[in-house]
C-alpha cells in the first residue's frame, strides 16, 4: 500500500451556516497560534464562509456542491452531477495540498471533501455541533476516524465519538463580567448567522411594552430583514424619539461576547454555536427554537439546556401567528425573568455549568495526536490555490 505523504496543514471543510464554520476558525485560531501547522478552508459556493474565513486570514477554496436530497424529483439528477463535480475538485485539492488532516465541521460541502480525503488515504476528523447529528455526518462517519460532538448525549450516537464540547471564538473564552447595574434591564437579541424573521416581527410588535419597561435593546436583525426592521423603527422612533436611545439596532454584531457580557437576558434561537457561546459565559436565555431545522435539532438543543436550568424555551408553536397572544406570551415570560434578579443568577450559574470551555483546546489536540503519528515535511508556504487554477 503506497504511503500518504503528508504536509502539515490542517484543511477544514463545511459551511453554509455561521454554526459550521465558526467552530472551526475557534480551532484554526489555535492552530495558528501554537504555529504548529496551517489551517486552511473549503466551502461552499453558495454560503457566505468565504467572507467568515478569509477575514479571518486563511485561505479558502470553494467547491461546488449541493444538498443530498432525501427524494426523488426532477433535482436529483441536478444534484448528484453538482456534487460529483464537487467531489472531482476535493480530490484534486487534497492531492495538491496533502493534509495531514481533514476535518469535516457538517453541512453538504463536507461530504466531497471527507470522501475525497478517505480515496487519498488521509485521516479524516469529523465535529457535529448540534445535539442531532446532522445527515453529512451521519453519511460520513463510517470512514472517520473519530468524531467531535458538542453534547454529552451524543456520544451514544457515533461508535467513535468523544465529547469535545463546541468550539467558541477566543474572546468568549477570556470575556469577563462588564459590572452591569444590578437594577438593569438589557436585552441582547438576535436570530443567529441570517437572521430570524419571526423573532423580528415578535421584537417589533412587542416594542411599546419593552419600552414602558423601561427595557434597553440590543438587537441584530440579519442582513435579509435589516432593511424591513430598520425602515420600521425610524417610523416608530419619528413618533417616540425617546426609544432611539434605547434601541441599538445591527445587521450583525460581530463582538458577540461584549454583547452578550453587558445583557441581562438574550433572546435567540437555538443553534449549536449559540448555545455554546451562551453556556461558555454563563449567561441566562429565552430561546424560541426555529422550528423548521432538519429533525427539529434546535428543540433538542434548547431542551437539553433548559433541562439543566440554564434557559427558558418558548417554542414557535406556543408563540402561534405573530399579533397580540403572542406578544402578551413573550413579555409575560420576559418580564418574568427580568423582574427577578435571583432566577436569573440562578439561571447564570447553570448556564455555566452546562457550558464545556476549552473546547477549540480539545479538537486542536486530538488533530495535533493525529498529525505527530504522520511522518511529514514543514507547512506548505505562500497562498494555497485553487487546483482548478484560481487562487482561493
Amino acid at each position: 500500500m503506497k504511503t500518504y505523504k503528508a504536509n502539515r496543514v490542517v484543511l477544514f471543510a463545511g459551511g453554509g451556516t455561521a454554526g459550521h464554520v465558526v467552530p472551526a476558525l475557534a480551532v484554526a485560531e489555535v492552530i495558528r497560534k501554537a504555529g504548529a501547522a496551517r489551517a486552511c478552508f473549503c466551502g461552499s459556493t453558495s454560503g457566505f464562509e468565504q467572507k467568515l474565513v478569509t477575514s479571518a486570514g486563511f485561505p479558502f477554496v470553494s467547491i461546488p456542491t449541493a444538498p443530498y436530497l432525501r427524494r426523488f424529483d426532477r433535482s436529483l439528477a441536478k444534484s448528484a452531477l453538482l456534487n460529483s463535480f464537487g467531489l472531482a475538485k476535493a480530490c484534486m485539492l487534497i492531492h495538491r495540498l496533502r493534509p495531514a488532516v481533514v476535518v469535516g465541521m457538517g453541512g453538504y460541502v463536507s461530504v466531497p471533501v471527507g470522501i475525497a480525503a478517505v480515496l487519498n488515504r488521509c485521516p479524516l476528523i469529523l465535529h457535529e455541533q448540534n445535539s442531532i447529528p446532522g445527515l453529512g455526518n451521519r453519511l460520513l462517519s463510517p470512514l472517520a476516524e473519530l468524531v467531535c460532538v458538542s453534547f454529552p448525549s451524543t456520544v451514544q450516537r457515533f461508535p467513535q465519538a468523544v465529547w469535545t464540547g463546541n468550539p467558541v471564538r477566543f474572546g468568549h473564552e477570556q470575556a469577563t463580567s462588564t459590572g452591569k447595574r444590578k437594577k438593569s434591564k438589557t436585552l441582547l437579541c438576535f436570530g443567529g448567522s441570517q437572521g430570524a424573521g419571526y423573532i423580528n416581527t415578535l421584537l417589533l410588535d412587542s416594542l411599546t411594552h419593552l419600552m414602558t419597561a423601561g427595557i434597553t435593546l440590543k438587537w441584530a436583525a440579519g442582513r435579509t430583514d435589516f432593511s424591513r426592521v430598520n425602515k420600521v423603527l425610524n417610523g416608530l422612533f419619528a413618533a417616540n424619539p425617546s426609544w432611539k436611545k434605547r434601541i441599538d439596532l445591527n445587521e450583525y454584531i460581530t463582538d458577540m461576547e461584549t454583547a452578550m457580557m453587558a445583557a441581562d437576558l438574550v433572546v435567540a434561537r437555538a443553534g449549536a454555536t449559540t448555545i455554546a457561546e451562551l453556556t461558555v459565559l454563563g449567561k441566562p436565555a429565552l430561546l424560541i427554537p426555529f422550528p423548521h431545522a432538519t429533525d427539529n435539532h434546535q428543540v433538542v438543543n434548547a431542551r437539553q439546556l433548559e433541562r439543566s436550568g440554564g434557559c427558558r424555551v418558548i417554542e414557535q408553536r406556543e408563540l402561534g401567528f405573530p399579533g397580540a397572544s403572542a406578544v402578551e406570551l413573550f413579555v409575560t415570560q420576559l418580564q418574568d425573568l427580568l423582574d427577578n434578579r435571583d432566577a436569573l443568577d440562578e439561571m447564570e450559574r447553570c448556564s455555566g455549568n452546562f457550558g464545556k470551555k476549552g473546547a477549540a483546546y480539545s479538537v486542536f489536540r486530538i488533530i495535533m495526536q493525529h498529525i505527530s503519528k504522520i511522518s511529514g515535511s514543514a507547512p506548505i508556504s505562500g497562498a494555497m490555490e485553487d487546483p482548478w487554477g484560481k487562487t482561493g
